[in-house]
């Protein structure tokens, strides 16, 4: 929710910043500000917190739920039912991924290299593509000299490989602002609640 905040406020002139009230209604005034679709619809957790808000369900029942949806989605690019057809590439990094539930379960960069027999810029460029265009969510694990990826199983796993993209933007869109001003910051808000009503259509 904090990191939500965050970016409705860097969206924010500096004159809307300072007519927001203070406490409660700040987060109020806050929340109407629109975020693109990505941000609130796309990410993996989104899944996991819908299913936790039922209390009959246990974490192990939770778990099943969301590995079963994970093996739906990947079926289906397999499967060729998508927007896009994946490569050959992309479906032999498919079959090593698939049973990579959570963070524990990470594959090291360097294994999938050496399976693949593929660069590790490539590697990365194929993930960027898997989670962008087929909004599969492949977590990345930073643990040991070259990370991992893996299949996010939790809110948690979503956030963590999430923190790194949602700091480089904040700092990007700093850097704009200084370049452009506040006014093209402002006509970003605009394309980027077009965008959003755009994707709520696309989910409906």
């Amino acid at each position: 929710m904090q990191v939500l905040r965050m970016l409705r406020l860097q969206c924010l002139s500096r004159e809307e910043r300072t007519q927001l009230p203070l406490g409660q209604p700040r987060a109020h005034a806050l929340r109407q500000h629109k975020l693109p679709a990505a941000a609130r619809h796309s990410h993996p957790e989104a899944h996991v917190t819908q299913a936790a808000l039922f209390e009959t369900r246990t974490p192990e029942l939770i778990a099943q739920e969301r590995r079963a949806h994970l093996d739906d989605q990947i079926t289906r690019l397999l499967l060729g039912e998508s927007q896009f057809r994946i490569t050959e590439q992309q479906r032999r990094l498919l079959h090593i991924l698939s049973k990579r539930y959570g963070r524990d379960r990470a594959i090291r960069i360097s294994e999938i290299r050496q399976r693949l027999e593929i660069s590790e810029r490539t590697i990365k460029d194929l993930v960027r593509s898997l989670v962008t265009d087929f909004r599969l969510p492949v977590g990345a694990s930073r643990d040991g000299v070259d990370g991992g990826y893996y299949l996010v199983m939790t809110p948690e796993e979503a956030r963590s490989t999430a923190q790194p993209y949602i700091d480089e933007a904040l700092k990007l869109l700093d850097r704009a602002r200084v370049l452009v001003g506040d006014r093209a910051i402002l006509e970003l808000r605009g394309q980027l609640a077009i965008t959003e009503e755009v994707h709520e259509g696309e989910h409906q």
